[in-house]
């Protein structure tokens, strides 16, 4: 599960600050055409936090669809390389990934 920073209340409430914002609904993001290895991929990014790791991370999603008539097919990837550009996460998963 991946969720939101939380955003700073304007009146300082009394107790712990809260860690974790909204959960991240990964249909809702905003996508974008982005053009990997000749390819043309429909990408999100966002920093967000996560329970398994202690610092940030950033979400990179992958949108693909095997026919118009069928759902959108989503494949996620962390990094808590917060600098690392998007284009350079998809290429580094996809070698990795890749048989043989």
């Amino acid at each position: 599960m991946f969720f939101y920073i939380p955003k700073q209340p304007k009146k300082q409430k009394r107790g712990r600050p809260r860690r974790y914002g909204n959960r991240v609904h990964i249909p809702y993001r905003t996508y974008k055409d982005m053009v990997v290895d000749s390819e043309t991929l429909s990408v999100a990014d966002k920093i967000v936090r996560t329970k398994m790791c202690p610092v940030d991370v950033r979400l990179v999603v992958k949108r693909t669809r095997k026919k118009k008539s069928k759902k959108y097919h989503y494949f996620c990837l962390w990094t808590s390389d917060l600098d690392c550009p998007v284009i350079g996460a998809i290429h580094c998963t996809q070698t990795d990934l890749s048989p043989g």
